[in-house]
């Protein structure tokens, strides 16, 4: 069967080109060159300060999270609203489920910056800067779809050491925390974690029912180096309704392969651009919550994506999921527009003030990513499709308490569904030695300052969404 792209606007530019051609309808002021070496440059390039005092904080808004697992101690999250799902999606190699809530060296790194993103109140550690969330006052129901451990010699910690076949696994997990924030009244649901086997066909019931309950689901594309054999098509990012987020620097350059290598991520689809490159973080996977510096990736980009709808949720309260997408696509950059498609930026660079600006319930609550194609889907061969969406109810598995009956004799491997546990506390910091991380975080001490050389190298199989080369923090 022949492949078909679904129809896109015009393209009029692509790459660098149209940065430069574009800038006054970016979204993101000129970064100061300090902002830009300290990792603050998109917050204030975003004008999120100056959102948050237009009462756009968030406020009223839900959103998941499913990423690895969470330290909720960290400084950043101090008196932010994040419940978390106890225990996490994921069972040890005795079956038994394993927490969410846990320390930065048991593969909670990453799920906490991307939280951080989100709801991050800006203060480091020793009272200095911090990660800063888009949505402060949002409240974040987090889902851990990850293990705490890592086998010896292994590439990712984002495993689940079952008896079941390793693809089944952990597409089972992520399909199950999906339906679980739905269940538990996601509004917004952004995910920064997948490897090539993460999305099955639970996932996809998991997606098309999201969709079917206008939930907007974001997603942070697969970071993809030139002469990758990566299957496309199992890209979460990818599906037919989703927000498939790219990541983009200062410059509003798209993000690099590897840094320096000057070969840009090559994606089939892609919405918007946020940003995602030097950003300032905390903490190390070796358990440091303490030390700063620079991080990158799609897995930043999906969050600030997030946090932006959230934020212009709170301020519209009585817009439909559908009609915050619409904002989304039809309100990047600074100025109106009219609706345009660029192959590396998607329909722009995510523009928060533009989007606060404008009434979202003057769109059609329409879900502007749910295309109409006949035969293919970013690579797929099964696309989720606007009538599957209209007629979809919620998944039921076999291991599920109200699956049919036929399926009540196969094995379970459900996880757990217990409801979301406020201010859950994280197991004793002498529970594992820190064997495993998809996400390596180092932190080097630099001169006599708080602020260190963190390496944030996220490599979840053969996918890496938040990784980056080491990068020296002033």
């Amino acid at each position: 069967m022949t492949a078909r792209r679904p129809r896109r606007p015009s393209v009029r530019r692509t790459g660098a080109a149209l940065a430069a051609a574009a800038l006054l309808g970016t979204g993101l002021a000129a970064p100061a060159a300090a902002a830009t070496q300290d990792g603050t440059w998109w917050y204030s390039g975003m004008g999120v300060a100056e959102v948050h005092a237009q009462g756009a904080t968030g406020a009223g808004v839900t959103v998941a999270v499913i990423d690895d697992g969470i330290f909720p101690g960290m400084s950043y999250l101090a008196d932010a609203d994040v419940q978390v799902h106890e225990p996490s999606f994921c069972a040890d190699d005795t079956d038994t489920p394993i927490p969410a809530a846990r320390p930065l060296e048991q593969v909670a790194w990453h799920g906490t910056t991307v939280t951080g993103f989100l709801v991050g109140n800006g203060r480091g550690a020793d009272g200095g800067q911090s990660i800063a969330g888009v949505a402060p006052d949002a409240r974040v129901l987090f889902y851990a779809v990850s293990d705490g451990t890592r086998a010896p010699g292994a590439v990712s910690g984002f495993t689940c050491q079952q008896s079941l076949a390793q693809d089944a696994v952990d597409a089972h997990y992520v399909a199950q925390a999906l339906r679980q924030a739905v269940d538990d009244g996601a509004q917004i649901i952004t995910i920064s974690v997948g490897n090539a086997f993460v999305y099955n066909l639970e996932v996809r019931e998991a997606l098309t029912w999201a969709l079917r309950e206008g939930v907007v689901v974001v997603a942070a594309l697969g970071e993809y180096q030139p002469g990758d054999v990566v299957p496309v098509g199992d890209d979460l990012a990818l599906a037919n309704g989703v927000v498939a987020v790219e990541a983009c620097d200062a410059e509003l350059e798209p993000m690099e392969g590897e840094p320096g290598s000057g070969a840009p991520m090559e994606h089939d689809r892609v919405t918007v651009c946020a940003p995602g490159v030097d950003l300032l973080v905390q903490g190390s996977r070796d358990g440091d919550a303490t030390s700063t510096g620079l991080g990158w990736g799609t897995s930043f980009a999906a969050p600030i994506t997030a946090g932006a709808l959230a934020a212009v949720w709170s301020a519209h309260p009585q817009a439909t999921g559908n009609q915050m997408l619409q904002s989304l696509v039809h309100n990047t950059g600074a100025e109106e527009h009219e609706l345009d498609y660029d192959p590396v930026y998607g329909y722009g660079v995510v523009g928060l003030r533009h989007m606060l600006r404008e009434d979202p319930t003057t769109f059609p609550d329409e879900n502007p990513l749910l295309l109409d194609v006949a035969e293919n889907d970013g690579g797929r061969s099964d696309p989720i499709t606007p009538g599957e969406v209209a007629e979809a109810t919620r998944p039921v598995w076999p291991g599920d308490p109200d699956a049919p009956a036929d399926d009540a004799e196969q094995p379970a491997t459900d996880a757990p569904t217990d409801a979301p546990t406020a201010g859950a506390a994280p197991p004793d910091t002498d529970a594992g030695d820190g064997t495993g991380s998809g996400v390596p975080a180092g932190a080097v001490a630099a001169g006599g300052a708080a602020v260190a050389t963190l390496a944030v190298v996220a490599v979840l199989l053969a996918r890496r969404r938040s990784s980056g080369a080491p990068t020296t923090a002033p």
